[in-house]
């Protein structure tokens, strides 16, 4: 069971990239349907958005570290030897202790973990 994203729509804003009905979003550019903190096609929404689930919507991260929260999100990324964990920092005052709990998972399942820090003002 996943966790519920309440009012987090880090996903949503941009931190990361996708196209969405033809609307691409990245870094700096929200998603085009995401209004006032709301998605306006939550119940049409692509395969895309209905599949995504960060890292800490599966349970891998403590509560604590909710992207809207903590400035980081985690995606699970396919590589051709396996998977591996993308973490996106996307706030300068993020909450960095959440590599001790990602470099524990990553030790736990013999797995592998990258940074990148993507913010606002370098896109």
């Amino acid at each position: 069971m996943f966790r519920e994203c309440s009012d987090c729509t880090v996903c949503c804003e941009g931190w990361l990239a996708a196209t969405i009905y033809s609307h691409k979003m990245y870094p700096g550019k929200s998603c085009h349907f995401l209004k006032e903190g709301k998605c306006t096609v939550y119940s049409v929404r692509p395969t895309t958005c209905r599949k995504y689930q960060c890292g800490w919507s599966q349970h891998l991260l403590p509560e604590q570290y909710r992207p809207d929260k903590c400035g980081v999100v985690v995606s699970v990324k396919d590589a051709e030897d396996g998977q591996y964990l993308m973490v996106y920092k996307f706030r300068k005052d993020a909450d960095m202790n959440i590599l001790e709990h990602v470099e524990k998972f990553c030790r736990d399942n013999n797995t592998e973990y990258r940074l990148k820090e993507i913010y606002e003002s370098d896109t």
